[in-house]
């Protein structure tokens, strides 16, 4: 079996396995205990950095997989990738002073969603930052055709992190403000996870 077909095998297993921790956290707990309202805000939250997660990383990991072929050095290749990780920091340099100039507005867009979520305005921008350097970082993993771990931390990891969250929840060892700061914790440990794991392989 080559390679490339037995990492699309045990992607498809993690994938969907994640599908189903993935609805039972949308089926059965959201609904059943902490309610609607307290899943609009979270899925909401994510949604939102979901969307503003591209304008962070402006493309550079597709450009990464895209152009990594075409640089024989290693010195080259290495080039590209720093290139990757320090672009996003001048769009996110950029992105402070419209957020601050923009507040009011962004906040009264939001609040059309959801009106608890002003409250985790910044949470938004955090998560976004982590998922785009999660992203780029996960691109390196795919040149590499190391995919299966990296398939695992994204789409199995965060579906895991909220079961685990609610759990803790439903049971009563965390309220909502911590369930939201555990979750971005667990997007930044998820950041750092990758980061080890692609300099053990390289």
């Amino acid at each position: 079996m080559s390679l490339i077909a037995k990492q699309s095998i045990y992607n498809f297993i993690t994938i969907s396995i994640a599908f189903v921790i993935g609805a039972i956290n949308t089926l059965f707990l959201y609904p059943s205990y902490p309610g609607k309202e307290f899943q609009g805000l979270v899925v909401a939250l994510l949604a939102t950095s979901n969307l503003l997660q591209p304008f962070i990383s402006f493309g550079c990991q597709h450009a990464l997989i895209k152009f990594y072929s075409s640089y024989s050095s290693k010195e080259d290749r290495d080039s590209l990738l720093w290139f990757s990780i320090y672009f996003p920091i001048i769009i996110i340099l950029a992105l402070v002073p419209v957020v601050v100039f923009l507040k009011p507005q962004i906040i009264s867009f939001l609040t059309n969603v959801n009106l608890e979520i002003e409250k985790y305005l910044k949470m938004i921008f955090y998560i976004a930052i982590l998922t785009a350097y999660f992203e780029i970082f996960f691109s390196w993993l795919r040149i590499q055709l190391k995919t299966i771990f990296g398939n695992f931390l994204k789409e199995f990891y965060p579906r895991l992190l909220i079961f685990s969250l609610l759990t803790f929840y439903i049971i009563g060892l965390i309220n909502l403000d911590q369930f939201i700061d555990f979750l971005l914790i667990g997007y930044f440990i998820r950041l750092l996870i990758v980061i080890v794991y692609i300099n053990i392989i390289i």
